[in-house]
């Protein structure tokens, strides 16, 4: 559950937030965005794969943190296992929201978001990260935001410009049909689960392009996330044997 709300003093003054790393938090999930310029780093980490946007139909970058709901198998006995953190976990329980011509406040995916949008951060004020006793405060005492949420917003404009140059990268990876469907079948314990609509990038297409395509991928930088996605992939052995030492403890 989920309730945003447009961050300001007045209302939300009082509140502080929770940011440390715990499995106790509503807000841990076994997948999350990533932006094309993560992935240098994100790729020693964790699993990167493609979905397809349930609506839209459009390509778009996942990492792979665990294998059922409510699951971060990154977080251990209140830490996490990793040189990165993506930002699409920091940023919580913080998003874009849209102030619409009629006022209504109006959540909405950053990858939604347009240049003419009137962005607005927004909260959401059911997270149980918040509390008046806990954590980092929100704002000082002047009503100014924090330091926390000058951050926050840092990282939400990097995801906001990050957002569209990934999506141009899926839709050039899409034209020249470097993209397919990914097999991915994960023995947990004794039974072995065949994972769906997953889409990764096909290694012998990606070497066979003609040499100016090469050229303007390299040029872009698209080459070099390329390969980041495709050597990330090798960290799906590490989640399987979090995973299995998770069930036995």
């Amino acid at each position: 559950m989920s309730k945003i709300e447009i961050l300001n003093p007045q209302v939300h003054g009082e509140l502080k937030l929770d940011i440390n790393v715990g499995s106790e938090f509503d807000d841990v999930r076994p997948m999350v965005d990533v932006i094309a310029e993560e992935l240098p780093q994100l790729a020693l980490d964790c699993p990167v794969f493609m979905t397809k946007h349930p609506e839209t139909g459009q390509f778009e970058l996942k990492a792979i943190l665990g294998f059922s709901e409510k699951e971060n198998l990154f977080i251990q006995d209140g830490k996490w296992f990793g040189s990165y953190i993506p930002m699409d976990i920091r940023r919580l329980p913080f998003q874009a929201c849209v102030l619409s011509k009629e006022e209504n406040n109006a959540a909405v995916d950053l990858e939604d978001v347009t240049a003419s949008d009137q962005l607005k951060l927004g909260i959401n004020v059911q997270s149980n990260r918040l509390s008046s006793d806990k954590g980092e405060p929100l704002f000082d005492e002047s009503g100014e935001p924090s330091q926390y949420i000058k951050s926050v917003s840092g990282i939400l404009s990097n995801m906001l410009g990050g957002m569209q140059k990934t999506k141009k990268f899926l839709a050039e990876l899409a034209k020249h049909e470097l993209i397919s469907p990914a097999k991915l079948d994960v023995t947990l314990g004794d039974e072995t689960i065949s994972f769906d609509g997953l889409y990764s990038i096909i290694p012998e297409k990606l070497s066979q392009l003609e040499s100016d395509v090469v050229v303007d991928f390299h040029r872009k930088g698209y080459l070099q996330v390329c390969h980041a996605i495709l050597h990330s992939q090798g960290h799906m052995s590490k989640l399987i044997q979090w995973k299995n030492e998770k069930e036995q403890s």
